[in-house]
């Protein structure tokens, strides 16, 4: 319920006729912003840096993380994972506030957990299809879904595996200085 309500809200702010601004849209060339994002469907903390190429496009460095903590009677374990996305983010209609964005690159995580889980490693590349609200050129709210296809091989076991995921709804929040 309550990310219906975010994405609700999202979309009332999205509508180009609030907050209309005198004042160009978007990012300018060089700037960097800091990018933090929220998935409703996992407990993911990701975060990311963003190198703006031009008006349109910008580098993407992103990484994220999480600790799961599982308490079965029989074996409890904590599972740690880091994840690292390397890409680049393209902002269509430059000087509007509402910009629809497309992005590809390369995507990488390592798993870790106690209580005799082995350590498990993917690589691959995602793609990225979403929408910005540009309150000015210093910040955004937005939304975006991820689509990965990885590689992914666990120790201990003699087949690696080959995955295609698809990421509902990601909300963000950039802030660019």
């Amino acid at each position: 319920m309550k990310m219906s309500r975010a994405v609700i809200v999202l979309l009332l702010a999205t509508s180009p006729n609030l907050g209309a601004q005198v004042t160009p849209e978007g990012p300018r060339a060089g700037a960097w912003g800091a990018e933090v994002g929220f998935d409703a469907s996992s407990p993911d903390l990701a975060a990311a840096v963003l190198r703006f190429r031009n008006d349109r496009s910008a580098w993407l460095l992103g990484f994220g993380t999480r600790v799961e903590y599982r308490d079965p009677p029989a074996a409890p374990r904590t599972m740690t994972s880091m994840n690292a996305r390397l890409g680049l983010r393209s902002f269509r209609s430059p000087g509007s506030a509402v910009r629809p964005t497309v992005g590809a690159g390369l995507v990488g995580s390592v798993v870790r957990a106690s209580g005799g889980v082995p350590y498990a490693w993917s690589a691959g590349v995602y793609g990225e299809l979403g929408v910005s609200r540009f309150f000015g050129e210093n910040f955004a709210v937005g939304m975006s879904s991820d689509v990965h296809l990885r590689h992914s091989d666990q120790q201990g076991q003699s087949d690696s595996v080959l995955r295609f995921t698809f990421d509902v709804v990601r909300l963000v929040a950039t802030v660019v200085f």
